[in-house]
């Protein structure tokens, strides 16, 4: 059983900089600049008031020494209460005033699972299961609802809150050990299924993030892992999965336009495909003290960033790393490096640019909104551990 009582308070602060005289504003705060417009400031600006509470129970049912039923469920109930005072910001040089918002968000469910194993001997499993889960909804920014209702009047109505989210999940697969114990094999086939499943889409007229339900959409896949002890010194590792996340039914991305995506568009930050393999090997260096030196690499298939038509592909790379040090019985030297090859590669992006140009905002040659990510560039860490 788990309850739980909560406020959250986002206290508005007075930010100050000796540039705001100099572009036209009456000071160098934001008190004193909302003060001389006339312009309420409220603090706290966002009160979050909330409620939850959950009962889960499972049975595991052994019907023969080979065969075992599990079933569960979850009840779920949470309430929010979502309170955003009129305010404003500094955009464009100038105040910008942000609507108030009180939002009441509420999830009351009971989440069911079902599970089949069935061990043919000691070394090898199979299994079968249905599961269910749900995600409680929230409030959007006032930020993004107050510009998308300055350059389009009304075009945040039913944009203020989101909806909770829920999913189906199916699972076969099997677990083996091998090898006398040595080695292991693991597989399994997945089948997700999303009802009204929250993504982030664009607001325009700046491509700020706004949280909506998409409807339906669903996950497919297959993993595997494989794990042995080679020799008493030699360890390895591989694994490998292939996913396919997609729309299960057309949604209308820009609530000013109308602009959709069909069916079948795939979901962001989904890798295709992905894979990883490793090894390591320990032996003696002198008394109660072993040398060990390891090595890592991992794939990552294509996948997009952003749920648009124009979404770029990313992907495609490949990260190594490597470690070596010394082990004792209560402490350890270690030296460990990430991204062996100092791969630069683009790993998700949020252009803005294009959004301001579409609108008629000149952008000064140099200068860019757009936020690029990109992988760590390589990195060296020593360290030691004793363990009291």
């Amino acid at each position: 059983m788990f309850y739980r009582e909560f406020t959250y308070e986002n206290i508005v602060l007075n930010s100050t900089s000796a540039t705001y005289p100099l572009v036209g504003l009456p000071g160098d705060n934001y008190n004193d600049i909302f003060a001389a417009l006339g312009i309420p400031r409220f603090s706290p600006a966002l009160v979050n008031d909330g409620e939850q509470q959950s009962v889960y129970a499972e049975l595991t049912y052994e019907v023969t020494d080979k065969l075992s039923v599990i079933a569960g469920a979850r009840y779920h109930n949470e309430e929010l209460v979502v309170d955003s005072a009129p305010n404003a910001i500094i955009f464009g040089l100038a105040p910008f005033p942000l609507p108030e918002i009180t939002e009441e968000v509420d999830i009351d469910v009971v989440l069911p699972k079902f599970a089949v194993q069935y061990a043919m001997n000691d070394d090898l499993q199979f299994f079968a299961q249905y599961a269910t889960g749900a995600r409680n909804g929230n409030v959007n920014s006032t930020v993004t609802l107050g510009i998308l209702e300055a350059f389009l009047p009304g075009g945040s109505e039913g944009l203020a809150g989101y909806e909770d989210d829920s999913t189906a999940a199916y699972e076969i697969g099997m677990k083996s050990r091998f090898w006398d114990g040595r080695a292991t094999f693991n597989a399994s086939l997945f089948y997700t299924d999303y009802e009204d499943l929250q993504v982030v889409l664009e607001a325009p007229p700046f491509g700020f993030a706004l949280l909506a339900n998409a409807g339906e959409a669903t996950n497919t896949g297959f993993e595997a892992e494989f794990a042995a002890q080679i020799t008493d010194r030699l360890s390895v590792f591989a694994g490998a999965n292939y996913v396919e996340a997609e729309l299960g039914e057309d949604l209308v991305f820009n609530p000013t336009t109308g602009e959709t995506l069909p069916s079948g568009t795939l979901l962001p930050n989904t890798p295709e495909f992905g894979a990883n393999a490793g090894f390591e090997y320990e032996a003696p260096a002198f008394d109660a003290v072993n040398w060990y030196i390891n090595g890592n690499w991992s794939y990552t298939g294509k996948y997009t960033s952003d749920l648009s038509l124009d979404a770029i592909e990313l992907g495609e790379f490949s990260v190594f790393g490597a470690g070596a040090g010394l082990r004792g019985d209560s402490w350890s030297a270690d030296l460990v490096v990430t991204n062996l090859t100092d791969e630069s590669e683009v790993v998700a992006q949020n252009l803005i640019d294009p959004s301001l140009i579409d609108n008629g905002i000149v952008i000064p040659t140099g200068v860019t909104f757009d936020e690029i990510f990109a992988l760590a560039p390589r990195m060296v860490r020593l360290a030691f551990r004793y363990q009291f």
